[in-house]
């Protein structure tokens, strides 16, 4: 609950900057959050309504459903993960967060920074800062609010954002040996074919059935 109560706060402090940018800005916002069990919902719904000033609509919505959110949306802030990558796949302008307490943020600049330049999978694949990343004391209201209303106030830095990524999408894909894009399925086979026979050979493996 520590941790639910944590990321609930956070994502009311974002949204409280959002929404005071939007009143100086009269810009009308709504605002999808994805909730990722319905045990939590009763506490992010409480949230919004305490903290949330009527300069923002905040709809709540099953995690199962984000995709049908990510296809209405003009922008996401999303936590540093996996979501980075499906937001680039869906084509949405988005903006990376990850807050966390001092310790955290000490172990990660001292052991994670040094060898990873970059925090989320697009721009380490891209080898350059297509996503804004706004860390640790970077991840704060009026910062994250100034990135959010950057992409929805101009539409060709969302759509070159979310054009540039594609390259980054393309190298995620599955090839065979000759480059060609498959199924990752027909290219997993392949690489079985290539590795399996050696192993057999020496005695460390034993297939099951035939692969084809």
């Amino acid at each position: 609950v520590r941790l639910v109560r944590s990321e609930s706060g956070l994502l009311r402090r974002k949204l409280e900057g959002i929404d005071g940018s939007a009143e100086q800005n009269d810009t009308s916002l709504a605002v999808v959050v994805p909730v990722a069990s319905p045990a939590v919902r009763p506490l992010v719904e409480a949230l919004s309504r305490a903290h949330i000033s009527g300069g923002v609509r905040v709809v709540l919505i099953p995690s199962t459903e984000r995709y049908d959110a990510f296809a209405a949306a003009e922008l996401a802030l999303a936590a540093c993960g996996t979501v980075n990558v499906e937001l680039a796949a869906a084509a949405v302008p988005q903006v990376a967060l990850y807050a966390s307490n001092k310790l955290t943020a000490w172990f990660i600049r001292s052991v994670l920074q040094p060898k990873l330049e970059y925090a989320v999978l697009p721009n380490i694949l891209a080898g350059r800062r297509l996503v804004p990343e706004l860390l640790f004391e970077e991840c704060a209201p009026r910062t994250v609010a100034d990135a959010a209303l950057r992409l929805l106030a101009c539409t060709k830095v969302a759509q070159a954002q979310t054009r540039e990524l594609q390259p980054v999408l393309q190298s995620l894909r599955a090839r065979n040996t000759e480059g060609e894009v498959v199924q990752s399925a027909v290219a997993a086979a392949q690489l079985l074919r290539q590795f399996l026979p050696p192993l057999e050979k020496a005695g460390l493996y034993k297939a099951p059935c035939n692969i084809s």
